[in-house]
């Protein structure tokens, strides 16, 4: 007999589908809070190649220079496949209470940067940051840094 709790195995992947989405999330302010960094949030899905292009810029050795030390970054999954997950909505509704964005959130991935201290949030349109190929869907890096800079500043 198969066992109903089949094991969920997302060791590979970037959107950590098996985690409590709301708890990562919670998490990553907490330890935000405590290393005095801002928090950035992609909230997005494995399927999703901006998604991933951020994940990595986010991540590249060097990017955004002594910014990337103002910041740590949380990755949030709000599908599993093409289910939505209803904790990564519930962290998508949180990000919209902290920036105080009314707007119904269309697309992944949904970007923001969160300050810890006061629980200002800004939510980032990232379409402008995009750098697309004819081969190749992704983020100019420069302008991410850029889009992150004017942010903090709206959150202090």
């Amino acid at each position: 007999e198969l066992s109903d709790a089949k094991a969920c195995d997302d060791s590979t992947k970037i959107y950590k589908v098996c985690a409590d989405q709301l708890q990562a999330f919670q998490s990553s302010l907490a330890e935000a809070k405590k290393q005095n960094k801002y928090l950035f949030v992609v909230v997005g899905a494995e399927w999703c190649p901006w998604c991933i292009s951020l994940h990595h810029v986010l991540r590249e050795p060097g990017f955004g220079g002594d910014l990337a030390n103002k910041f740590l970054v949380a990755d949030i999954a709000l599908f599993n496949g093409k289910s939505k997950l209803p904790e990564g909505e519930a962290v998508v509704a949180k990000l919209q209470q902290f920036s105080g964005d009314k707007r119904k959130l269309e697309g992944i991935p949904v970007l923001a940067l969160v300050n810890p201290a006061n629980s200002k949030a800004i939510l980032i349109n990232t379409a402008p940051l995009e750098q697309n190929t004819k081969t190749t869907k992704g983020h100019d890096p420069k302008k991410v840094s850029m889009a992150i800079e004017f942010s903090i500043v709206k959150i202090k």
